[in-house]
């Protein structure tokens, strides 16, 4: 209790705080205590309450001494997360590829799903992270799947992610996932998705809490204002189809064209 109340007030003393936050944990972190020797449980709360009291502080300076615990797949997982969410982590330039890492390929799931939650809360790497965003849209996870399209709605900019987005409209299992995907075409506002987004509210399968929401994104996109599925219909057959279902064929800009097969007699790359 003694540690926490003074991890607590050095927290709001900042700035002040930081040169000695920063000097207690480097000195008590060990990221493999030794084996032989039984936990030193006074080392233990000291890099956990110091750490704490970092990433408390919005300040680069109080951010830049947790780098290393956050990039220790070693070091304990709480004081890994404790130090992912610490809010000067924004304020450095590497924290956002740190991130981008643990969020990509980190061993526990848990990590990569809070790193993933960290980044969508800080806009200063949202550019710099829009691949990442858009391959989590195929993540076999449901959560990672459902913060990658929320991601996709708020940063309104991941203009690559819009085939996928579209394809997950239509195929996507999961309705949390797929709530997310439709709320993020809507804000998109890609008139390449209509024929999709048609076609999902037509779908007598689409549930009846998704079908509203895939009517919604259609009057978003195409500037309608349908209140059920029959004007919709009537419009899509008169002259949704013939505007936007040209649309739906059109190549990626972002997809490379296919290299030529090679010749007879040369090796294939």
């Amino acid at each position: 209790t003694t540690a926490q109340d003074a991890a607590q007030k050095l927290a709001r003393l900042g700035k002040r705080a930081v040169p000695v936050l920063s000097e207690v944990l480097k000195s008590s972190f060990e990221a493999e205590p030794p084996k032989d020797k039984p936990v030193d449980r006074q080392k233990v709360q000291l890099t956990y309450y110091s750490l704490w009291a970092l990433s408390r502080i919005k300040l680069a300076e109080a951010a830049t001494p947790l780098l290393p615990i956050l990039t220790n797949e070693k070091a304990a997982e709480q004081l890994r997360a404790l130090a992912l969410e610490a809010l000067g982590l924004e304020l450095i330039p590497e924290g956002g590829a740190v991130l981008q890492k643990i969020a990509a390929a980190d061993p526990s799931m848990d990590m990569r799903r809070r790193a993933l939650s960290q980044l969508s809360i800080m806009p200063n790497f949202w550019i710099a992270a829009e691949k990442l965003f858009v391959d989590a849209l195929s993540d076999p996870d449901d959560d990672v799947r459902a913060l990658a399209a929320k991601q996709c709605r708020y940063a309104k900019i991941y203009v690559s992610a819009t085939d996928k987005l579209i394809e997950m409209a239509e195929q996507e299992q999961n309705q949390t996932v797929r709530t997310n995907v439709l709320l993020a075409l809507t804000q998109m506002r890609s008139k390449k998705a209509v024929p999709a987004l048609v076609r999902v509210c037509r779908n007598p399968e689409t549930s009846a809490y998704l079908q509203p929401l895939a009517l919604r994104a259609v009057n978003a996109i195409a500037g309608m204002s349908f209140k059920e599925q029959k004007g919709l219909e009537r419009w899509w057959e008169k002259f949704g189809e013939k505007e936007y279902g040209k649309l739906e064929a059109l190549v990626p800009e972002e997809k490379a064209p296919a290299a030529p097969p090679p010749s007879e007699g040369t090796p294939a790359p």
